[in-house]
C-alpha cells in the first residue's frame, strides 16, 4: 500500500481499511521492535526535577503529555529513579475489563491503578487545588502499544487511525474524555511543544478541542526542526511562538543554561 502522505493517522487509516486492523497492529509491533531507547529530550525531562534540586532552586514538576506509543519516556524516568504518575488512555480497554474502553487509567507512583469513570469527579492525581503538581505526571494521551500494571494490561490499546480520532477527540465536551485535573493544568500552564508539527492532523484535533480553537492563555512555545511558512501560519492563531531547532538540541541547550537560572534568580 503506497501513500505519499506523512500524516500517521491518514496512513494508518488507509492500512486499516485496505488490509484490516490486524495488519495495522502487526505493523505497529514491527515499528516498535526493538523498543526505542530514550533520546536526549526524554532524558532532559527525566532529569529536570533533580537538576532544579542540584541548583538549589524550588521543586517544580511537569505535566508531560505525549502522543508516543512506546515507553521510552518512562524508561528515562526509571533510569533516573525519578517518581512519576502515569495516565494512559485505554483505547481498547484492558484485559481486566472490556468496559474500560475509552477511559483513562491512573497508575500512581505507589498504590493501586484506578480506571477513571467520572472525569469531572476524579481528583486522585498528585495535583493540588491550585493546579500545582506534587509529582511529575506523564499522560499517554493516545494510549500505548504495550503496557501493564497489576491486573491491568493495555496492549494494542491506542488511538491511531482517523476513525479512532473521530471517535475519541471530535467532541465539544472534551472534559468527558480527559480527566478534569489534567485538563485544568494543561489549559492553565505555559506549554512547550517539542517536535509536534501542525501537519499532524491529530495534533490539530487536540489543540482545537482542548483550547476550543482559542489562543493559549499563557506564553507557550513550539520547537520544530525546519518549520516552513505554512507551519508558522498554522501556529499563529494559537499565539504559540515557533522556534527552529531539533527537540534534542533544544533540550540539551536548555539543560546547559539552567545553571544561569540560579545566578539570576529566575
Amino acid at each position: 500500500l503506497s501513500s505519499e502522505s506523512l500524516d500517521l493517522a491518514e496512513v494508518a487509516q488507509r492500512v486499516a481499511m485496505a488490509r484490516g486492523p490486524s495488519l495495522l497492529d502487526k505493523a505497529m509491533i514491527e515499528a516498535l521492535t526493538p523498543p526505542p531507547k530514550p533520546n536526549d529530550t526524554h532524558r532532559f525531562l527525566a532529569r529536570f526535577p533533580k537538576r532544579l534540586k542540584e541548583l538549589g532552586l524550588p521543586e517544580r514538576y511537569q505535566l508531560i503529555v505525549t502522543t508516543n506509543y512506546d515507553s521510552a519516556l518512562e524508561q528515562a524516568f526509571a533510569a533516573e529513579t525519578v517518581p512519576y504518575d502515569l495516565a494512559v488512555f485505554l483505547a481498547n480497554g484492558t484485559n481486566a475489563n472490556g468496559a474500560d474502553q475509552g477511559k483513562f487509567l491512573h497508575v500512581p507512583w505507589r498504590g493501586t491503578p484506578h480506571v477513571i469513570s467520572e472525569t469531572t469527579k476524579y481528583h486522585g492525581f498528585p495535583i493540588d487545588e491550585n493546579d500545582e503538581l506534587e509529582r511529575t505526571v506523564i499522560v499517554k494521551i493516545n494510549g500505548a502499544a504495550k503496557g501493564s500494571e497489576g491486573e491491568y494490561k493495555w496492549d494494542k490499546s491506542y488511538v491511531l487511525t482517523e476513525d479512532h480520532y473521530i471517535d475519541y477527540m471530535v467532541t465539544d465536551q472534551i472534559v468527558r474524555v480527559i480527566p478534569v485535573q489534567i485538563l485544568n493544568k494543561l489549559t492553565g500552564s505555559n506549554c512547550l511543544f517539542l517536535g509536534y508539527a501542525m501537519q499532524d492532523w491529530s495534533l490539530r484535533v487536540l489543540l482545537k478541542r482542548v483550547w476550543q480553537g482559542r489562543p493559549l492563555k499563557n506564553t507557550s512555545w513550539a520547537i520544530e526542526r525546519e518549520p516552513d511558512a505554512l507551519e508558522k501560519a498554522s501556529w499563529k492563531p494559537f499565539e504559540v511562538e515557533l522556534l527552529a531547532s531539533s527537540p534534542d538540541d533544544y533540550a540539551n541547550e536548555l539543560y546547559a543554561r539552567m545553571a544561569s537560572w540560579r545566578a539570576s534568580g529566575d
